[in-house]
């Protein structure tokens, strides 16, 4: 009756002041002190506001819309989280939702395998327990893999993202190897699920940088739980959408479960891509000193971290196969094939440097750096053996191109560098290459033996 009433009474332009018959309706709510009040004055407060507002469908849709928008986007958007970041919260949610929707299909798939290798009572309890050996063997391996891959994730996020989607869909297919081998159950599930540990480790520690970079407003934590959040809705999703059509499809034929995997794993791989294109990330790895580089000696400009982002993501990203190799162990080997003459000269050459270039048999050019060397210093290193290199595929050998090289790039020239680097975004405090692996001290160490 009073909700009523006061709709009534706002929807035909009745005012509120102190000797309104509303304001002893509100003081006797609760709401706020009627002594307090002054309704003439005050008719811009929420409550006032939502009286006011007449009840339509419309309304009430946007009011739900709004209030649903609060449980999956962090607190404040778009204004506390940086651009493009609807473009990440889609792509999150959809990679949750095709990666959950193939999860289903295949646990599906599993459990028809061991429903299909005995039954009875003993069956169950072995079925069970294989069941729980397949999850620790993933398990066990994620552990054992986490220091070595966490530097990995490291030096390129982007790449294990893109390169963790792609292994799920193999964990996946795995999995499906159960059918035509149900003898080797243990053995294929317990791959797969050693396969998805790591790609779920790539996956979680990238989105952990990630989410920092969209936190605009000092609210990581915010935009960390609401990104869980995004994952959870995906994964409802996907579940709701795999028990849909399992009903439809033939659950035990790999002539329909391989197809849907594959175009599943596809996707999410195509709109991963997509996504990562609206993330910048300033700090230069193996694969960005080769793009910064080459442009840069081509054109003398600095590729900016913005011109980088369709730039970085190619095929050139998760190539091994580079033409300078940092901190090698091959070096050893390189050193040994060279006369002792050749030996000193280089490490003459190189004397009064923080770096020192080797050449290998196949043409590469690896370059090693002193233990004291800055991250400043190795990316101009990097950049004076690209330069060094480019003269030897003109014909001249090491020692006259890379003394050309260092006579032109002066002091001046370098710091120069630098202060364009840092003028187009990126920054120079991290440096994501091996530089401290097999240094300069090491060439040394095999010239002399």
């Amino acid at each position: 009756m009073i909700h009523r009433y006061l709709c009534r009474r706002f929807s035909q332009g009745a005012k509120l002041d102190t000797n309104s018959k509303l304001r002893t309706v509100i003081s006797y709510k609760g709401i706020k002190p009627a002594s307090k009040i002054n309704f003439s004055n005050d008719l811009s407060t929420p409550l006032i506001q939502k009286i006011r507002t007449p009840f339509t469908m419309s309304n009430l849709l946007n009011e739900k819309i709004t209030s649903f928008k609060g449980f999956i986007l962090p607190n404040g958007y778009p204004n506390t989280t940086k651009s493009k970041y609807l473009s990440y919260f889609a792509h999150i949610t959809t990679s949750a939702t095709l990666t959950s929707f193939m999860n289903c299909l295949t646990n599906q798939a599993l459990f028809v395998v061991l429903g299909n290798m005995s039954t009875g009572m003993a069956f169950v309890s072995s079925a069970a327990l294989t069941w729980v050996l397949k999850d620790g063997i993933g398990y066990f391996a994620g552990v054992a893999l986490a220091k070595r891959f966490g530097e990995w994730l490291s030096e390129d996020i982007k790449k294990w993202r893109l390169l963790g989607l792609a292994f799920f869909g193999v964990g996946y297919l795995l999995e499906l190897l159960t059918f035509p081998f149900p003898t080797h159950f243990l053995l294929l599930a317990g791959i797969a699920n050693s396969v998805k540990s790591v790609c779920y480790m790539a996956l979680s520690g990238s989105c952990t940088y990630i989410n920092f970079h969209f936190a605009a407003a000092n609210n990581i934590a915010d935009v960390a739980g609401k990104c869980s959040t995004q994952g959870m809705l995906g994964t409802t999703l996907g579940y709701v959408l795999g028990l849909g059509v399992s009903l439809i499809i033939n659950i035990t034929s790999l002539k329909v479960l391989v197809p849907i995997i594959a175009c599943g794993t596809a996707l999410n791989f195509a709109i991963a891509t997509i996504s990562l294109r609206n993330i910048e990330i300033p700090y230069l790895n193996y694969h960005k000193l080769d793009l910064v580089t080459d442009h840069y000696i081509k054109s003398d400009q600095i590729l900016s971290p913005q011109s980088m982002l369709k730039e970085e993501l190619t095929w050139g990203m998760i190539s091994t196969s580079r033409n300078i190799i940092v901190g090698s162990k091959q070096v050893q080997n390189t050193v040994k094939d060279l006369s002792q003459p050749q030996i000193t000269e280089i490490l003459n050459l190189f004397g009064q440097e923080k770096f020192i270039c080797v050449p290998s048999k196949e043409g590469k050019l690896q370059i090693c750096y002193t233990k004291d060397v800055s991250k400043q210093e190795v990316i101009v290193g990097y950049l004076l053996a690209a330069k060094i290199q480019e003269n030897m595929k003109k014909g001249f050998s090491l020692c006259v191109a890379a003394n050309y090289v260092l006579q032109e790039y002066s002091k001046s020239k370098r710091e120069q560098f630098i202060d364009q680097l840092h003028a187009v975004g990126w920054k120079t405090d991290h440096v994501y290459v091996p530089f401290d692996k097999y240094t300069y001290e090491s060439v040394q160490t095999y010239a002399s033996n």
